[in-house]
């Protein structure tokens, strides 16, 4: 699904890809975490410098997956963190409104709670360079499935 969501996306993007081989079955339906992870992958483009890296990682948490999707863009003001899932909310950019309609993050969060999942937004990335751009992290959660398709 992250391979299939990057192959839709504008070319030009540099994503580092890292899943462990192992990583177990999540309860997600495949069309709607794909358009969860277009609508946060473009977000990172968007929001990010030209030939900036994103990076997708992923790692088991219990009885959840989690993805996170990090940017090395100009991040979120800690202002509009608590709005980024709201229907039509656009960050203001010092003298300018954030390009786009305000729906992405909306209609990601929508999906991933349809899907039982939840997601979380952070910036600036813990990791983040103090000489570059605070950048984001966005994160995934998906519940595990068992070998019989339900939650484990």
């Amino acid at each position: 699904m992250i391979e299939t969501a990057i192959s839709r996306l504008e070319d030009g993007l540099l994503v580092s890809v890292n899943l462990p081989p192992d990583l177990p079955r999540v309860a997600a339906d495949p069309v709607l975490i794909e358009q969860v992870l277009i609508n946060v992958l473009g977000n990172a483009i968007k929001f990010s410098p030209p030939n900036s890296l994103v990076s997708v990682t992923g790692e088991r948490a219990g009885d959840e997956v989690m993805i996170r999707v990090s940017d090395e863009g100009i991040g979120i003001p800690p202002e509009d963190l608590p709005h980024v899932f709201d229907s039509f909310y656009r960050a203001q950019r010092g003298d300018r409104i954030a390009p786009g309609t305000g729906l992405g993050l909306a209609i990601a969060k929508g999906f991933m709670e349809a899907m039982g999942g939840r997601i979380v937004v952070q910036s600036p990335r813990p990791d983040a360079s103090p000489e570059g751009f605070p950048g984001t992290v966005v994160t995934l959660w998906l519940k595990v499935w068992d070998e019989r398709g339900r939650p484990a």
